[in-house]
């Protein structure tokens, strides 16, 4: 299908729906360039989950002895193509699979090394990423993410659009949480601790002895648990804003009480 020019939209909405989308889905195209002498330089394509930092950079859960690992160690350049699925849950279901959006992150892919980013970027994974766990069990895996150069977004037929990184990218505190965050996460755990036991509870199956809210974002929010000790994030499943943080604080428990009283 030949690309009609861009249509005047404003970076930001264009780049709020880049992000959406890539929140409704969770798998993507890796093309990483060829290594091995036989197969050098050239596109290599495979199969990975992903999730999405603070920021909107892809995160990937992938092991030392796969192709697109050695790959990505040699020339750390690659893209991610992400589609809607389909189901039709994230805008997917039609005949024609041009006729939906599709989204290539380019980039450069580094392992996450600090160890503190590593547990924040590894919450995000576990909570977005079907049976992430189970990978995190097997020998040899690490966690990437992309330093994202540019988004090519085509959100079906007359939409087509470049993002630059820079339009792309959330800053940190996106929304008004660099100045609500201290305040919200305070009034959680001094007034709300049996809601942060309840969405354990609903949303992860645990149940631990105490949590306590570590932080909060436009995109989700942390718990440290204790017995069983670990750092579990939880996504609203869309962007909010600081003001909009109540609610959707409200309904994502909601959720958890209701998925608790079906498991009893």
């Amino acid at each position: 299908m030949s690309e009609s020019s861009e249509s005047p939209e404003s970076p930001a909405a264009i780049a709020t729906d880049v992000r959406r989308n890539l929140y409704a889905n969770n798998t993507g195209a890796l093309a990483t360039l060829g290594v091995d002498s036989a197969t050098s330089g050239f596109p290599f394509g495979s199969v990975v989950p992903y999730a999405l930092d603070e920021t909107g950079r892809p995160l990937i859960l992938i092991s030392d002895i796969a192709q697109h690992t050695r790959n990505l160690k040699a020339d750390p350049r690659a893209s991610l193509l992400v589609r809607a699925d389909e189901s039709g849950e994230s805008g997917g279901g039609e005949s024609d699979p041009q006729a939906t959006w599709r989204i290539t992150l380019v980039g450069r892919f580094g392992v996450l090394a600090d160890d503190t980013e590593r547990e924040l970027c590894h919450a995000r994974y576990v909570a977005q990423v079907l049976n992430a766990r189970s990978y995190y069990n097997a020998h040899g895996f690490a966690l990437w993410r992309m330093d994202v150069v540019r988004v090519r977004f085509i959100g079906g037929f007359g939409r087509i659009h470049w993002v630059e990184a820079a339009d792309y990218l959330r800053p940190d505190g996106h929304g008004g949480f660099a100045e609500a965050a201290p305040g919200i996460v305070g009034h959680m755990n001094r007034d709300h601790a049996d809601a942060l036991l309840d969405y354990c509870r609903g949303l992860r199956d645990v149940e631990p002895s105490a949590a306590e809210m570590t932080g909060i974002e436009a995109a989700g929010f942390f718990l440290r648990t204790r017995e069983p000790d670990d750092l579990l994030y939880f996504p609203f499943g869309e962007e909010i804003t600081a003001d909009q943080a109540r609610g959707a604080l409200i309904a994502l428990l909601k959720r958890a009480r209701s998925a608790a009283s079906d498991r009893e």
